[in-house]
């Protein structure tokens, strides 16, 4: 997008239809007259609001490896989102225990980040800490993160392909691009870790089980 569709294309004859952009298009002066498409944002809120009637009050954690990826995430969440958390940002394994187990003590729920694939050799291990240690609701929306956590909700692809090439079809039939406004993701799959649910003691509604895209048992 930045190499090719900004220098060369931007305001011109061409339409594009874009989706997977992180959380703001602004930065590449998207939306324009012959550019739309659908912005890419983790759906956190969704998430919290699957996660509050199992918590105690509202303070929120933020954990997730010290890449910056995560980094940047977080700052997202703070600007674009407009949440207020503690964060902890982890440098290995051990760490990562360490910092979950310090922010569950100022906290009521934790989000957990991702992992950047650093910690795949311990998947094991961290599975049982978490077993063991979770005593706050943790949700993630990184489906690979949810073996650790109460609940994940995750983006869905086909969502931004469905709607991309929806998106398409009318430029083809002759709306413009600027007539198609610039939109976000919505939807996303929740899945539920039964594990830590009954750890936590926390009593999951039938209808949510049913509903989830998956549950880990």
């Amino acid at each position: 997008t930045k190499a090719v569709v900004v220098p060369f294309y931007k305001d011109g004859s061409l339409p594009f239809v874009f989706c997977g952009l992180n959380w703001d298009a602004s930065r590449y002066g998207f939306p324009c007259k012959n550019v739309t498409g659908m912005v890419e944002v983790a759906p956190v809120k969704e998430l919290l609001e699957h996660l509050k009637p199992y918590a105690k009050g509202n303070r929120l954690g933020v954990i997730g490896a010290d890449v910056e990826t995560n980094h940047k995430e977080t700052e997202a969440y703070r600007k674009i989102l407009g949440l207020q958390f503690e964060e902890y940002y982890t440098k290995s394994v051990e760490d990562f225990k360490k910092g979950f187990l310090e922010l569950q003590a100022k906290v009521d729920m934790i989000l957990i980040d991702s992992d950047g694939g650093l910690y795949n050799s311990a998947a094991d291990d961290l599975k049982a800490f978490f077993l063991a240690n979770t005593k706050v609701p943790t949700g993630t929306c990184y489906d690979f993160m949810t073996p650790y956590v109460l609940m994940g909700f995750t983006k869905l692809a086909e969502e931004q392909g469905l709607w991309s090439a929806g998106a398409a079809l009318k430029i083809l039939d002759g709306t413009a691009p600027s007539d198609i406004p610039v939109v976000k993701n919505k939807e996303g799959a929740l899945i539920v870790n039964a594990k830590i649910a009954k750890a936590l003691g926390a009593q999951i509604p039938f209808a949510m089980l049913q509903s989830a895209a998956q549950v880990i048992e």
